[in-house]
């Protein structure tokens, strides 16, 4: 008996150590699990900080348009660009909105600075350039006690503001809804348009129809015309092109004199034209394009 219990003391030992060796391994697997968890959890937020401060900053540039929106809206409505002028009578460089808080239900979620920097002026246009800062969790400079810049974003977009001349301006009689030409005396001396239905009601007015042309140049002296439109596509730029468009169907136009009573010069269900409003200028924006990439701040972790 005896040499048979010292005889299975060994195996004994050996099942011991295996089960250790699968303990320790386990636990081996279970922290690597927990550190890769980790891991992941820490690059989950700070990816997610950064396109915060990206959004931050897009959101900078959205008030610095609305800043000079406001800015030409409470201007002359004969000059709409001197808004814009004026704001930058005292240098080339505003800052409008610095270190901006941004709340979501009354909780801060970051800030944004924006500086807005006039580039290029001229009679009809007027170029800046905005540049905005997004951050998390606050600007800088409003960092609380124990509180520490996680992440930054900052972004550049060019804006031009326009005055350009409105297409209604092509016609010498234009109405933004219903045209009717009901009578015999009726003359319009140009091109006639509607942005609805044009009724001729069976009477016989007149519309001599223009041609229209893309630009005009003027030296001072003499007007020069550019791009014409062949618009009853005879395939000739002799100057009996125009007459009568509209953004609907035209009605009982037989009877009607001068050009415009020629099928080829009148010209149905077209896109409507807007009409212009004094004291709005036309934008174009291009960007936004990158001045620096997202970034975590030199230190954050």
């Amino acid at each position: 008996m005896y040499a048979r219990a010292t005889s299975s003391s060994p195996r004994r030992g050996s099942a011991l150590i295996s089960t250790l060796v699968v303990i320790v391994g386990l636990l081996g697997l279970v922290y690597a699990s927990i550190a890769t968890s980790v891991a992941d959890v820490k690059e989950s937020r700070v990816a997610l900080d950064e396109v915060r401060a990206d959004y931050l900053a897009q959101s900078g540039v959205e008030r610095g348009l609305l800043f000079l929106d406001d800015a030409i809206k409470k201007t002359n409505v004969y000059d709409p660009l001197q808004g814009l002028s004026d704001l930058f009578a005292g240098g080339q460089v505003l800052t409008p909105f610095l270190g901006e808080d941004v709340l979501s239900n009354g909780s801060r979620v970051g800030a944004f600075s924006t500086s807005i920097t006039s580039i290029q002026e001229t009679p009809t246009s007027i170029t800046v350039v905005l540049t905005s800062t997004g951050y998390v969790p606050a600007a800088p400079a409003d960092l609380l006690p124990g509180e520490r810049l996680i992440a930054w974003s900052a972004v550049e977009t060019t804006v031009q503001y326009n005055l350009e001349t409105s297409e209604v301006f092509d016609y010498a009689y234009f109405i933004n809804n219903w045209g009717w030409f009901y009578g015999n005396t009726i003359h319009c001396n140009g091109n006639a348009r509607s942005n609805g239905q044009f009724d001729v009601a069976g009477y016989a007015p007149t519309v001599t129809g223009q041609p229209i042309y893309d630009s005009v140049s003027w030296n001072g002296t003499t007007a020069t015309l550019g791009g014409y439109h062949d618009d009853n596509e005879d395939g000739l730029a002799d100057g009996n092109d125009g007459g009568v468009f509209s953004s609907w169907d035209i009605l009982d136009a037989q009877n009607l004199q001068g050009n415009g009573g020629n099928a080829s010069n009148q010209h149905d269900f077209l896109d409507p034209l807007e009409m212009p409003n004094l004291s709005t200028s036309r934008s174009t924006r291009r960007g936004p394009s990158r001045r620096a990439a997202t970034s975590r701040w030199p230190g954050s972790r």
